[in-house]
């Protein structure tokens, strides 16, 4: 299971329009303060404040377009050594674009000559605050990058926590399943066997946290028919379902949890015959994906334990899609339903 923040995005896409807009803005401020509390060029503040945010967003808008070339280079490098790369070109086009100024104010006629008196004091002040500014960006990027690898690292072994918690209550039952029908059904079992071997092939493959959505819907068949031999048959499964494309993915065994939580609020409760529903619709993107258990149930029937699974549910769902998913729970004439909306061509793995 390899998280996509593993990768080295130490440095943000300088190509993108937020970005850009946050960084003329920043740079727009420091143009302020530097006309504010800075000697004056002019004698009209004004106009100092138009020549300080020329020269100020032209520094910025230069930066920008060489790391937005550079980055996916820069990317591929270590994040030490990808900041000191950076570091050194912000602060070289910091120069750079001084002396550039002083040739554009020579050539205008500004300046008599090509290097005044004050030159050296310019371009002292600009690698000061280059210096400064640059280190502090990317002390920021930085930090952001490590907070990024350590939320990933989080997020994996909250993952494998949930993951291990399904387990044994899943091996328990279905061993359950198998013992009951060794003597009274041997072929039976052989079957459930098969089936058991191929659920756990896929549980234990650590490699994988998102499999396709059609794969999903197999395992989960598979897990109906363990379920039916176990309840004689009283359960009956009604699916709605369509066909969907290979890239589309969803969490592994997420579905074959849903139906554990539906069963466990139906069949185990009651000696009467239960049908459970499941339909999905792809919309936009979207899985809607609906199991209905036709035995009704109030919210307050429902057992803690059920609580805990599906709050693990709402937690798997955060850990993949952050906040585009979602879990909810309802109960109308017909039973008890559980509604999970899945974006099946994003997530984290």
């Amino acid at each position: 299971m390899q998280p996509a923040l593993i990768k080295n995005d130490f440095l943000p896409d300088f190509c993108n329009g937020q970005t850009v807009f946050n960084a003329v803005l920043l740079a727009e401020s420091l143009a302020l303060i530097l006309t504010i509390v800075g000697k004056q060029i002019t004698g009209d503040l004004f106009r100092d404040l138009l020549l300080v945010s020329l020269f100020v967003q032209w520094i910025a808008i230069f930066s920008l377009a060489v790391l937005c070339y550079l980055r996916p280079w820069l990317n591929r490098l270590t994040p030490l050594r990808a900041g000191i790369i950076a570091y050194l070109l912000l602060v070289g086009i910091t120069l750079l674009c001084g002396e550039l100024a002083m040739w554009v104010l020579w050539a205008v006629g500004s300046n008599p000559v090509l290097h005044p008196e004050w030159y050296r004091y310019f371009q002292l002040q600009n690698l000061a605050l280059a210096v400064i500014i640059d280190g502090l960006a990317l002390h920021y990027f930085l930090s952001r990058h490590q907070l990024k690898l350590s939320t990933a690292a989080e997020a994996r072994a909250r993952m494998q926590v949930m993951q291990y918690r399904l387990r044994p209550y899943f091996l328990f039952n279905s061993m359950n399943i198998i013992a009951s029908l060794t003597r009274s059904s041997p072929s039976q079992a052989e079957e459930a066997t098969e089936d058991l071997a191929d659920l756990f092939r896929l549980m234990l493959d650590e490699k994988k946290s998102l499999i396709p959505v059609n794969k999903e819907m197999s395992v989960a068949s598979k897990y109906i028919r363990l379920e039916k031999m176990r309840f004689d048959n009283r359960l009956t499964d009604t699916w709605k379902t369509e066909h969907f494309p290979l890239h589309a993915r969803m969490p592994v065994l997420m579905l074959q949890l849903v139906l554990e939580i539906a069963i466990r609020q139906s069949l185990e409760k009651t000696s009467e015959p239960v049908e459970i529903t499941i339909s999905t619709v792809l919309d936009d993107g979207n899985m809607n994906l609906t199991v209905c258990s036709h035995q009704l149930r109030s919210p307050e029937q429902i057992e803690q334990e059920e609580q805990e699974a599906l709050n693990n549910i709402r937690e798997r769902l955060i850990t993949h899609y952050e906040n585009r998913a979602t879990l909810s729970l309802q109960t109308n004439n017909n039973g008890q339903c559980i509604h999970l909306a899945i974006p099946v061509y994003e997530g984290t793995e």
